[in-house]
C-alpha cells in the first residue's frame, strides 16, 4: 500500500520539476532517456516501480 502512495508522490515531483523548469513531458523524456508516454504513465502513476537510471538521471 506504501508504494502505490510512494510512486504517486514520485509522480506528483516529477510535473512539478517539468513545471518549473518551463518544459513539456515531450521535450523532457528524450533528455530522461524515455518516451514521451513512459514519462506520462510514470506521472500517472501507472509504473510500479522506477528504473535506477532514470532516477538517477534528475
Amino acid at each position: 500500500m506504501t508504494s502505490k502512495k510512494t510512486e504517486k508522490l514520485v509522480g506528483k515531483k516529477i510535473q512539478a520539476v517539468l513545471q518549473d523548469h518551463g518544459e513539456s513531458q515531450k521535450e523532457a523524456a528524450p533528455e530522461l532517456n524515455i518516451t514521451p508516454a513512459g514519462l506520462n504513465n510514470i506521472i500517472q502513476g501507472r509504473i510500479e516501480s522506477l528504473s535506477q537510471t532514470f532516477l538517477t538521471s534528475f
